[in-house]
């Protein structure tokens, strides 16, 4: 394809996808939507070197809804973004696909101000994807900066403006990446799921090396109006202790659900949150005081679940894995797929025994069995003949419903 000229023959033209071919002006770009009045989606690959100073504000384009652009080899001029930012008065889907360049650093604003438009006009739903690419990872320090000011500016956008209206509720998710990713991404749909009630779900890519302070560097004083936050590192092969999300944790205020899936932690010493009430724990490993440190940072705790967890246990000789919650009221705990070092509790006979209020019920887990509760004296017995390493104990102040591998438990 040689020239932009042919879209003149189609004029009702709805949906264009121009992937190998380059737009290369300004000129090139604004000729498609003077040419095709009704398109409702367009992909376009852009490679525009040089912009005018200045341009007349652009006729409002309503009709387009959905607008992908990528820019492999130069960054989007601020003007190309202040353009779509004026001109597309009804676009609710936004993917922008740019090479991480030294160049952007001007352009943070920009985006940001893209989203926050597109986010103040947006009605029942809203989407935008902006997704770095730098194909020599992100350990060089000026990139990385560029980066987290531009995903910095952005998350202020979502999080701030028309956003911290009460009726949004917001859900960032955390995803983990190797240090030698070559693509970053920051991700955010707005649903309305009720009435009077909109859902965000925002998402972040993060390499691995220094992702607390760098977290904390992208959350600033609207981090409040966060209600859940979810760390996800199965993509972090390396499987290295994750440090430094305390402070991002206490910067959410108002933070509601913490879930942590594939990341290694020792402790939650030092952090407190008085909002957290749902804590998930997924394929982590983690060590017994990890959970009487969760006591003391969460004492307002009502909903645990615990499932696909190692917990190590160093002591010699080998005594029985305690989960100590001694000061919670729990609502719920769940617990499915524990193991320790020594004994893989899905695979291996072993005794749960949980203890509130100072009383004590017994389970048996066998196998792949479900778990049967036992009566006192079968305990008794089954706990004389039971390895240490075979036992699970679990204390905990009050417990109101009690799950086992998916199975609701009356406990006391």
């Amino acid at each position: 394809m040689s020239s932009i000229q042919f879209l003149e023959s189609f004029p009702s033209l709805q949906q264009l996808y121009l992937h190998k071919y380059r737009v290369v002006s300004m000129e090139e770009f604004m000729f498609i939507f003077d040419t095709c009045l009704d398109l409702q989606l367009a992909a376009i690959s852009l490679h525009i070197d040089r912009i005018p100073n200045t341009f007349i504000r652009p006729k409002p384009y309503p009709s387009l809804k959905e607008l992908a652009i990528a820019s492999y080899s130069h960054p989007i001029h601020e003007g190309t973004i202040d353009y779509i930012t004026q001109k597309f008065t009804g676009l609710c889907k936004i993917r922008i696909q740019v090479d991480s360049s030294p160049e952007h650093d001007a352009y943070n604003v920009a985006y940001s101000r893209l989203l926050e438009t597109h986010l103040m006009r947006s009605g029942q739903s809203y989407e935008f994807q902006l997704t770095f690419i730098h194909n020599d990872g992100w350990t060089d320090t000026e990139n990385s900066s560029i980066r987290i000011d531009t995903t910095r500016a952005c998350l202020s956008s979502i999080f701030g403006t028309r956003q911290t209206s009460s009726n949004i509720y917001h859900y960032l998710i955390v995803r983990v990446l190797d240090d030698r990713a070559k693509r970053l991404k920051l991700e955010t749909c707005l649903k309305k799921v009720k009435i009077d009630l909109s859902r965000c779900r925002t998402e972040i890519s993060l390499p691995h090396a220094g992702i607390g302070s760098q977290l904390n560097e992208y959350l600033d004083d609207t981090a409040s109006n966060i209600y859940e936050l979810h760390v996800n590192g199965l993509s972090n092969p390396k499987e290295k202790p994750l440090q430094g999300l305390h402070t991002a944790i206490e910067k959410c205020s108002r933070l509601e659900k913490l879930t942590l899936l594939a990341c290694k932690l020792q402790s939650f010493k030092g952090c407190l949150s008085l909002s957290v009430q749902t804590v998930h724990i997924n394929h982590v490993e983690t060590y017994p005081t990890f959970f009487k440190d969760l006591v003391v940072s969460f004492p307002n705790l009502k909903y645990l679940c615990i499932g696909h967890t190692t917990i190590v246990n160093d002591c010699l000789p080998v005594k029985p894995v305690v989960i100590d919650l001694l000061n919670l009221n729990l609502e719920s705990l769940s617990l499915y797929n524990l193991k320790q070092q020594h004994c893989d509790f899905d695979r291996k006979p072993c005794m749960i025994l949980v203890t509130t209020s100072g009383k004590t019920t017994y389970f048996k887990k066998c196998l792949f069995d479900n778990p049967e509760k036992l009566t006192r004296e079968d305990a008794i017995e089954e706990e004389i003949r039971a390895d240490p390493m075979h036992q699970l104990h679990i204390r905990c102040r009050k417990i109101h419903q009690l799950w086992l591998y998916g199975i609701k438990f009356e406990i006391n």
